[in-house]
């Protein structure tokens, strides 16, 4: 199974756009503190959380899961996607 890292990818996506904790927890309601936790892999969000903030952040959910450019959403035969897990 590959491994993705999202909490990382949230973090490099909001300091490449010089986004600080505080402003992410402003925009999305979420607090700096989860916020951090998610980033540093200790809390693992849900997927309506992950759409908070990738819509705070002004990108794709997509790029979470390294589908950038690709259709947002798709179906896929039972086995057939991606596997993703939270830790």
């Amino acid at each position: 199974m590959e491994k993705i890292d999202i909490g990382q990818k949230i973090k490099s996506i909001r300091e490449d756009k010089g986004i600080t904790l505080q402003e992410l927890a402003n925009i999305t309601g979420f607090s700096s503190a989860i916020l951090s936790q998610i980033e540093n892999h200790l809390e693992s969000p849900s997927l309506g959380t992950l759409f908070k903030i990738a819509k705070g952040l002004g990108v794709d959910i997509g790029v979470f899961f390294g589908v950038e450019g690709k259709d947002s959403f798709s179906i896929t035969k039972k086995g057939e996607g991606v596997k993703v897990a939270r830790f």
